[in-house]
Formats: C-alpha cells, structure tokens, sequence
C-alpha cells in the first residue's frame, strides 16, 4: 500500500495532499497542515512513517501563489543552496546532497564540534564562567543530546527547528548543559527572545518540546 493510502486510513484522507519529485527522483508526499495541529498531524504521519520506511518534516510555505499546492510548487524545497554556503571544516562533507550530510552527521565529535562553535564565540569574548559550562557539557554528552533526550524533528522553518522529546532532562546539571549546548549552536534560541540561559535550563526540565532558531 502506498504512503497516500496508508495516510488515509491513518485519518489524514480528508486533508489536501499530493507528491513532489526530488532531484535524485524520490517521491515526496506533501500534506497540508494548519498551524494549529502541527504536531497532531506529525504524530500520525510518523505512525505511518514505521510502517513505509518515510520520515515527515512539516515546513513552512513562504509563497503567496494561489492555491496550497501552488505555493508548495512554488517553494524550491529541494535547493541545496543554503547548505553549499556553510564553511567546510575538518570532516565535513564536500557535497551538500542529503545522504552525504547524514552520514557525516554520524560521525561528528559532539564535544570537539562545541569546543569550535564556543572558539567562535570567543573571539567576542568568552568568560571562565562559560568555558567551565563548556567542559560539563562535553564531559555529559558525549553522543549528541538529541540522542540522550530522543529528540526528533517535527519541523524544519528554514532557520528554526522544532522538535518533539522524549526524555527530559534529570536534575538542573543536565538542563545547564544542555541549555548551554543548545545556546551554542543555536544562539538565536536565547539572545533574539532575551531569554537568560537560567530560565532557558529551567524550561528544558519541564518541556518536552524544543524550538531552536539560529540565523545566519
């Protein structure tokens, strides 16, 4: 049964739907999703997802084209644009295309990739207080914290993230450095809300939802 089948009797047949072509000639199956039962629908979709070996990401039409699926069509969903901009480091793949960028996701050291991204940061300045939440970082995730959390992706807004989890953080040691971790990689999170790290931590202990948002 296909994945547009498997939708409809997971109870997402009453909804818009219809499939793009990727570039490497996979078959996407689009769904339109209101704003309101985003995770609702993600839930389903990733029910369905065990079952026919797909994977759903909600995301946003910026385009005001017609109908939904004109502004889907009208979205350059595949372009590997913004991927082909980033630096290359030591590691990192020289092609953007998605196989390449997952497998070197598997191999990334999580403590050196933090001690880079905090060396960024401290050409502005980084104080002792920092470089010591740095170690406690490193020295408790040693595997990425969206593995020691069950993170998944819910959606993907361009420069923001949204993901469902699993596991929250024990004590408040865990939810610093994982606050810290995130504040790291994605400082938007904090900075841009005028959240302190203090209360960032302290909502990681309670939620089981994480909105990362960093700009370029």
């Amino acid at each position: 049964m296909d994945v547009l089948a498997q939708l409809a009797r997971a109870g997402l047949g009453q909804r818009t739907a219809t499939t793009l072509t990727a570039p490497n000639g996979d078959v996407v199956v689009a769904v339109e999703v209101g704003p309101g039962d985003v995770v609702e629908v993600w839930q389903t979709a990733r029910q369905v997802g065990a079952h026919t070996s797909t994977y759903p990401v909600v995301t946003c039409c910026w385009s005001q084209a017609g109908t939904w699926e004109d502004a889907l069509r009208a979205e350059d969903l595949f372009s590997r644009w913004s991927y082909e901009q980033e630096p290359l480091v030591a590691g990192s793949p020289e092609d953007a295309t998605p196989s390449a960028l997952i497998a070197a996701s598997r191999a990334v050291d999580i403590p050196q990739f933090l001690e880079r991204c905090a060396a960024e940061r401290g050409e502005e300045g980084l104080d002792e207080c920092v470089e010591l939440e740095l170690e406690l970082t490193a020295s408790r995730f040693g595997e990425a914290p969206s593995h020691s959390f069950g993170a998944e992706i819910v959606a993907h807004y361009g420069t923001m993230l949204q993901l469902i989890v699993s596991r929250r953080p024990d004590d408040i040691d865990d939810a610093w450095a994982l606050a810290y971790a995130q504040q790291l990689v994605a400082e938007c999170t904090t900075v841009l809300p005028g959240i302190s790290l203090r209360d960032h931590a302290r909502a990681l202990m309670h939620a089981d939802r994480w909105f990362l948002h960093q700009r370029p």
